[in-house]
């Protein structure tokens, strides 16, 4: 229902809790092969969590961080050039 996995998710590392009358059942399935996915056919029921883990991309999140100090960087040195250009032109 929500379109496949993510991706920046990892397949292999799929999490299904369920929640019976005595304690939780963990499963884990691997969709990232065609025997996992034969494996994890399983109905999936009311109330079950079904936890993807994600897979993490460290350069974009590092890039996501620096990017607005840079844009703000960038910005002043520009502002700061026009302006020196016109006070030196007669």
């Amino acid at each position: 229902m929500v379109g496949g996995i993510a991706g920046n998710s990892k397949a292999s590392r799929i999490k299904i809790v369920r929640q019976t009358k005595v304690k939780k059942d963990v499963y884990l399935v691997d969709l990232s092969t065609i025997e996992g996915i034969q494996a994890g056919s399983m109905i999936v029921q009311a109330n079950d969590i079904i936890y993807v883990e994600p897979n993490p991309n460290l350069a974009r999140e590092a890039l996501a961080d620096i990017t607005p100090v840079l844009s703000l960087l960038s910005t002043a040195l520009l502002v700061w050039a026009t302006f020196s250009n016109l006070k030196s032109t007669p």
